[in-house]
């Protein structure tokens, strides 16, 4: 995920807002809200 600046549980699922500070770097249509997929999770062990 590229330039994380916050995550929100909801629903169940994991989100996070990424390119948070592209509007700094010229880019301020770039950010965006994403799911985090359960496969980014290694259980315990």
């Amino acid at each position: 995920m590229t330039m994380p600046s916050g995550l929100a549980f909801h629903g169940g699922a994991l989100h996070a807002s990424a390119w948070a500070v592209a509007g700094f770097l010229g880019m301020p249509d770039a950010g965006q809200v994403v799911r985090v997929a359960d496969s980014a999770f290694v259980p315990a062990s």
